[in-house]
């Protein structure tokens, strides 16, 4: 009698098969990513590689070596770094019709170097190769050794966002997109600098427009803002930058909660993140040095 394998039990294993190798992305992420791990927990960096992965299967990719090179793009840069605007000039390692369009054979008829493999299809490794490499010459000017650059941005984000004597935290004075641009160029001057003036102004204007989608104004507005530039677009939804598996967006209350409400939950749950991810940064360094 012949034996048949339904649909539903390659379905099952299927879903065995990705569950392990999640858990295998989250031991590389602890051995790794050090300082995310300490903040987010084990249950932040399985959800970042659920994601992660997901993302990369909506864009094509499929092998567990792109995969992994996904997820770490996404601890690196943050978990929706392919549609943040700050990230745009690196789509094309990502952006598999884009890879298609630059296969045109060059006329000498040698085969286009970096996106393309025996096939004529894009090859998804060479183009993760392509993605680790830029990620990596973008981090070393914008964060510079050990993400100091980041670990300095975040410890100065937590005073902007505590009130003072008069009851006004420092981001409540902002008034205007310029006003952000000046303030981030001044909490990471380095990371201003590694994006340039036109994809900083298009990064601060994207997160500026997102948080006026959700009803928040003035500097629950610029809170906003200044995370998606340091942490990027999709901070509120990232695991890897939240608190023991939660996301920002978990902490924040729910339906029929005031835009005042989401906004003080906001500023609390970012300053949270920022101290924690801070103190571990700073634990890693000390372990480092008594080696």
């Amino acid at each position: 009698m012949a034996f048949r394998v339904r649909t539903d039990q390659i379905e099952a294993l299927q879903r065995v098969a990705l569950d392990r190798y999640v858990e295998e992305l989250a031991a590389h992420g602890r051995a790794h990513f050090p300082t995310i791990a300490a903040t987010a927990g084990d249950a932040g960096l399985r959800r970042v590689a659920a994601a992660a992965m997901a993302r990369a299967r909506g864009r094509g990719f499929a092998g567990r070596a792109a995969l992994r090179c996904w997820y770490e793009t996404a601890l690196l840069l943050g978990l929706e770094f392919d549609e943040d605007p700050a990230y745009a000039h690196l789509s094309i390692h990502w952006d598999m019709d884009a890879a298609r369009a630059a296969l045109r054979p060059p006329q000498d008829g040698s085969v286009p170097e970096g996106i393309v493999s025996g096939d004529g299809e894009p090859d998804e490794i060479l183009m993760m190769d392509g993605l680790h490499d830029a990620c990596w010459d973008f981090l070393d000017a914008a964060v510079g050794p050990d993400f100091a650059a980041l670990y300095k941005g975040l410890a100065r984000l937590g005073p902007l966002l505590r009130p003072g004597d008069d009851g006004a935290a420092p981001i409540d004075g902002l008034r205007s997109l310029d006003d952000m641009i000046a303030l981030s160029e001044r909490v990471m001057p380095e990371k201003a600098a590694a994006l340039g003036p036109d994809r900083l102004r298009d990064c601060l204007d994207h997160a500026a427009r997102r948080a006026a989608d959700a009803g928040l104004a003035g500097g629950d507005r610029a809170a906003w803002a200044l995370a998606a530039f340091i942490a990027g677009s999709g901070f509120l939804r990232d695991p890897g930058l939240g608190v023991d598996g939660a996301t920002p967006a978990d902490r924040l209350p729910g339906p029929g909660s005031t835009p005042e409400e989401r906004g003080a939950a906001l500023r609390q749950a970012l300053a949270e993140t920022a101290r924690r991810l801070v103190a571990a940064a700073r634990d890693a360094a000390a372990m480092q040095e008594g080696r």
